[in-house]
């Protein structure tokens, strides 16, 4: 298995990608969604889609095509918190230019899903986040291109009445009406 993983950061090296993506959600303004994940593109050739195949029967995630600058590229894309924190770690000692970036990534996903799903991160948590995003965002030199900056965060958090302790209250508050099935479930304060 060393082999395989050790292959995988060779590509990772020279054609992935680590990324974490801060953005509002779509249908409230007031809620910020964390996406994090790893990728791989190939120019499109049946061994690169069948290399691509072979990383999905293995590690799992999506396959895809879009269209390149001069060809089609081929790209394997895996945004599963489980999954990254199974394969980051396993991936990282064998990591020779991308090392630093594939542990911020880690450390992101680590904060990210310490809590459980459908809570709000605390204030600490989100800021901690967004400021290791700009760390990773740095190392990638795409840092101008970032539209949540930890500095747009926190700005952002302090305006907003959900990350407000008034705001986190009614969240839960509703969680617990929710379980005692006084409400529709958790859409319902989404």
């Amino acid at each position: 298995m060393n082999c395989r993983v050790a292959y995988l950061a060779g590509f990772m090296d020279g054609d992935g990608c680590f990324f974490c993506n801060i953005q509002k959600r779509r249908a409230k303004s007031d809620v910020l969604i964390i996406k994090t994940g790893l990728e791989v593109s190939q120019k499109q050739s049946a061994q690169s889609q069948q290399f691509i195949k072979d990383l999905i029967s293995l590690y799992g995630g999506r396959y895809s095509e879009r269209k390149g600058k001069y060809s089609p590229i081929v790209v394997w894309r895996v945004e599963d918190s489980n999954t990254l924190l199974k394969l980051l770690p396993e991936l990282i000692p064998f990591l020779k230019f991308k090392k630093e970036q594939a542990q911020l990534l880690l450390e992101i996903i680590q904060i990210k899903t310490r809590l459980k799903p459908f809570t709000i991160r605390s204030n600490e948590d989100m800021l901690k986040i967004a400021s290791l995003n700009d760390t990773l965002g740095a190392l990638k030199n795409k840092q101008p291109k970032k539209k949540w900056t930890a500095q747009r965060v926190q700005q952002f958090l302090a305006e907003s009445y959900r990350y407000s302790e008034e705001g986190r209250e009614d969240f839960y508050n509703k969680i617990r009406a929710s379980s005692a099935g006084q409400s529709r479930g958790w859409r319902s304060f989404y």
